[in-house]
């Protein structure tokens, strides 16, 4: 990428399960990059879930949601033991817990899918297989992930980006973590009307962000500390 764009640093955006891993590479390579920007921020499964659990039924009691509360209480806030059906049932039950963010989430993924220029039905398929294998493959490491196990010291600007109505990764965690990060520059934000993909269901709210307080650091030098 920097030798396409004929730079030395590029900014590193990261999403959901890829924000686990980006905060990862600009702790290792920071001189690669002006700054991390981390939207749909994940710190792991190994704290709050209690709470959540909680939180996530008492919704779905609210919403009268029954089926979803008997398959929340039969898998449990413990995610050491789950399998990935489990995983995806607590998601997408999470998920329907927020009925207008989920509604706005699955048209945003089916438009995504089904409107993919060149996709054919091959490709759709391939696609769904392929995220399943890979749940499967990484479902043991995102259980145990924590981000606060990690060093929470960053070299580069420190930015998230967050959904103020994110139910799977829900921003009380992420500021939780933010409030520890030490960086040359971090701010964080709440996307608002979004939930998660902040970044695609509220790409204007998103791209002022970046415009306003990320998009300047490109033109400073020695950032870096």
């Amino acid at each position: 990428m920097r030798a396409r764009l004929g730079k030395d640093r590029i900014f590193l955006p990261a999403s959901s399960v890829g924000s686990t891993f980006g905060i990862q590479v600009v702790r290792r390579r920071p001189e690669l990059f002006y700054a991390y920007i981390g939207t749909d921020q994940n710190v792991g499964m190994r704290r709050g879930r209690e709470e959540e659990f909680c939180e996530v039924l008492k919704r779905l009691r609210a919403l009268g949601l029954r089926k979803g509360v008997k398959a929340i209480e039969r898998i449990g806030s413990d995610p050491n033991g789950w399998s990935p059906n489990d995983y995806n049932t607590v998601a997408r039950w999470t998920m329907k817990s927020d009925p207008g963010g989920f509604r706005r989430t699955m048209k945003l993924l089916k438009d995504a899918v089904w409107y993919a220029p060149g996709w054919t039905l091959r490709d759709i398929r391939a696609f769904v297989a392929g995220m399943r294998h890979t749940l499967e493959k990484l479902l043991p490491e995102i259980t145990q992930y924590d981000a606060w196990k990690r060093r929470t010291h960053f070299e580069i600007p420190f930015f998230i980006f967050q959904g103020e109505g994110d139910v799977l990764t829900t921003p009380k965690l992420a500021e939780a973590f933010f409030t520890g990060v030490i960086a040359p520059i971090k701010r964080m934000s709440l996307i608002q009307r979004a939930g998660h993909f902040a970044a695609f269901v509220q790409p204007n709210s998103f791209l002022r962000e970046l415009l306003v307080d990320v998009r300047p650091l490109a033109e400073t030098r020695n950032l870096i500390i």
